[in-house]
């Protein structure tokens, strides 16, 4: 007897045994059905609901054999083999079996193996796999089954029976209902089981279709922009500062201090002013020295008296006490008439006063060093910047910068770093270095306009780095100050 006879007589074998069924065969289908999409749902994860799948299908259809593979990254994967707990995907026949289920989901219809159809053979084409499948097994007979979601692949299945009984059409449209309905199901255990990155990224795709679907050019063409936009600022570099508080320091400071006890006559410049070189600041009060004075000359004019005298007795002892009293007098005269040369105050140098208050000084009585005045030259200044602590090791000498006073914001001033002090000063809860840099030379010409004690703010030149650095560089300092706070 010829293959094709032997497979005519296996089909005939199948009708009789369908014709065979009772009457409620249908009834029996149904209920087959729906114990098999109770089993799926019963299970507990994605794993035994393909288990309770193949091992339902098994018995309903008495297969020897039922495989389960569902799509990953646009190809099948073997996911489930009844009667199998662990599957070697990589063996020849796991390879067989996925070969064959994609051959039916290639041509989208049910593929049963043999086929003695001509209009199917015509249809169907060569069928590689399932030949090779079946050429590894003799008298096996194969349904491969396509499963679809809403016509999108979700994977197939195929069912292998043994001892010559092929799968009838009856049995194929039957198993097309049975992939339908458990498409859904399938469907709803692999969500369920979703890890959090694949969440996330279906989260992240429903939010990117729902915001530039293609009925919306504007938002994709104002996208485009945004993301130019950011990959420009964390790729293009640019140039950083560090930032820092700055203060006018002089180059050098002259005080003017009381020669001596009294009392302020009269003040005559108040601070900011500036003084030439010999220019009367003030004035103390001269009338006790005059006074001092008057009497020391009498002092001198009666030591005279008595001086000739001696000198007209010709007593030597006499004329030597004197001798000494008159020059003791014309000492205290010079002493007086010293701090009479001293009554005025004046500007040792050419200058600003950097302070006096008249309302204070006027009149009220001095001790001998008190400082009633303090100049500085108005032709030569340092800077003082004070750093944080954070941003110190980004400093160095000769490094460059720029200075802006609040009292000028409009002009900018080259500065460059000249001495780091290394002790920092701790204020206000934060510690601070400072830094004393100098003018340089494009910034000589607006000394003359500049006041001691101008603050404002510096910035200077650092390394080159990207803005979204530059942006989040603080933000990265605090969360590796938190992590070794709390994990060290």
């Amino acid at each position: 007897m010829s293959n094709v006879a032997r497979i005519r007589e296996s089909i005939d074998d199948s009708a009789d045994l369908t014709a065979r069924k009772p009457a409620s065969s249908v009834q029996a289908d149904q209920a087959g059905l729906l114990a098999l999409i109770s089993d799926v749902l019963e299970a507990n994860s994605q794993e035994s609901a393909f288990d309770a799948l193949v091992a339902a299908v098994q018995n309903h259809f008495g297969c020897h054999q039922v495989a389960l593979a569902l799509t990953h990254k646009d190809n099948l994967q073997l996911c489930s083999l009844s009667n199998r707990a662990f599957i070697d995907a990589s063996s020849s026949e796991s390879k067989l079996l996925v070969d064959a289920m994609q051959e039916a989901c290639d041509r989208e219809v049910v593929i049963r193996w043999p086929v003695v159809s001509s209009g199917e053979r015509r249809e169907w084409g060569v069928l590689v796999a399932h030949r090779s499948l079946a050429g590894r097994r003799s008298s096996m007979a194969y349904c491969s089954v396509p499963i679809y979601r809403e016509h999108q692949l979700l994977g197939a299945m195929l069912l292998e029976r043994r001892d010559g009984f092929v799968f009838t059409e009856d049995q194929g449209a039957f198993l097309e209902k049975v992939a339908a309905v458990v498409a859904p199901l399938l469907t709803l255990h692999r969500y369920a089981d979703r890890g959090i990155l694949t969440v996330i990224r279906a989260k992240c795709g429903t939010a990117t279709t729902s915001w530039l679907g293609a009925d919306r050019p504007a938002r994709r063409l104002l996208t485009g922009l945004v993301s130019v936009l950011l990959m420009g600022v964390f790729l293009v570099p640019v140039q950083s500062h560090v930032g820092a508080t700055a203060e006018l320091v002089p180059l050098e400071r002259r005080l003017i201090t009381a020669p001596r006890a009294g009392f302020v006559q009269s003040v005559d410049v108040v601070a900011g002013e500036r003084v030439d070189k010999g220019q009367v600041l003030a004035t103390l009060d001269s009338r006790d020295l005059e006074l001092e004075a008057s009497r020391s000359a009498s002092e001198i004019a009666t030591a005279e008296v008595e001086f000739r005298a001696a000198m007209a007795s010709f007593d030597r002892q006499a004329s030597a006490v004197a001798r000494a009293r008159l020059a003791q007098a014309r000492a205290q005269q010079l002493l007086v008439q010293r701090q009479l040369d001293q009554n005025s105050l004046t500007a040792p140098i050419s200058g600003i006063v950097l302070n006096s208050d008249p309302g204070n000084t006027l009149g009220a009585p001095v001790s001998r060093g008190d400082t009633l005045f303090e100049i500085a030259p108005a032709d030569g200044y340092k800077v003082h910047l004070l750093i944080d602590e954070s941003d110190i090791r980004n400093v160095s000498v000769n490094q460059v910068g720029e200075l802006t006073l609040r009292a000028r914001p409009d002009d900018v001033l080259a500065v460059t770093v000249q001495y780091v002090h290394p002790i920092a000063e701790v204020g206000n809860g934060a510690s601070r270095f400072r830094v004393r840099a100098e003018l340089s030379e494009n910034a000589t010409t607006a000394e003359s306009t500049l006041r001691p004690g101008e603050s404002g703010q510096a910035r200077l030149e650092g390394e080159t780095k990207s803005v979204g650095r530059i942006l989040l560089g603080p933000l990265w300092k605090r969360i590796t100050e938190l992590k070794w706070r709390l994990v060290g």
